[in-house]
Parts: C-alpha cells; structure tokens; sequence
C-alpha cells in the first residue's frame, strides 16, 4: 500500500510522466485517424486489409511509446535498490505495487486513443479495440518496470 501511494505521489510531483504521455498518445492517435480516416463498412478484401494494418500500427506504436516511461523509472532505481538491500521489501511486492498503481494511467490512455481512433476511423466493437489496447499497454508497461 505504501509503495503504491508513492507511485501516486511521483506522479503528482511529476505531471510530465502522464501529462507527456498523454499528449503523445493524443497526437498520434490524431494522426492515426487521420491516415486511416473512415475506414466504414466496406467488406472487401482491401478494407479488412487496412484494418488489421490499423490494429497493428495501433498496438505496435503505442506499446513501443511506452519506452517513454523508462527514464522515471531509471532515476528512481537507485532508492529503489538501496530500500531492498536494507530489508524494507522484496522487489517482486515493488512490481506488483507497480503494475497495480500504472492501472488508472494505462485505463486512461487506452481510453483516450480508443475514443479519437474510433471516432475518425469508423471501426466498429470500440469495446474490444480498448481492452485490446488496455493489455498491450498494461504488459508493455509492466515489461518497461522490468527493466
């Protein structure tokens, strides 16, 4: 409880870690739609095609994005590695505070490049294309604390 608390508080002393990131999401998802603007109902074989590209693209860029975390995570390292050599908790409770507290960060972002990616592209099942990029975005972060 303690260490999620202060994930919390880094990220209010810090509003760069989201604030940043959320205006690189919003960007890219704003040129996202654009490229793949109105994809509509089309069902022939080049649609399904810009489709699947649209999911890829998607969930490859934003994940790879996710790198932007790391030097946050970097500068807290070293108090980090100093709390676990003198006994005040095991890094696996670290992690799991960790990927508990990116939770309402990760929910936020796949939130907001669902709503503009939907909404310029024209997909349909918005549901499954943010729980789609929830999970991508939850193990990337969490394989980016890893680090």
């Amino acid at each position: 409880l303690a260490l999620t608390q202060r994930y919390f508080l880094n990220l209010w002393l810090n509003p760069g870690i989201l604030g940043m990131r959320i205006a690189m999401y919003s960007m890219l998802s704003l040129l996202i739609g654009a490229l793949f603007y109105n994809l509509g109902d089309n069902d022939s074989y080049s649609s399904v095609q810009s489709r699947i590209a649209l999911n890829f693209y998607c969930v490859a860029f934003f994940v790879f994005m996710s790198v932007a975390v790391l030097p946050f995570t970097v500068m807290e390292r070293a108090i980090v590695d100093k709390e676990v050599r003198n006994g005040y908790y095991h890094p696996a409770v670290f992690q799991l505070a960790q990927a508990i507290a990116s939770i309402p960060g990760t929910f936020l972002l796949a939130l907001i490049t669902t709503v503009i990616v939907i909404s310029l592209t024209g997909l349909r099942e918005p549901v499954w294309y943010f729980v789609n990029m929830f999970l991508a975005l939850f193990c990337a972060e969490a394989l980016a604390h890893l680090v």
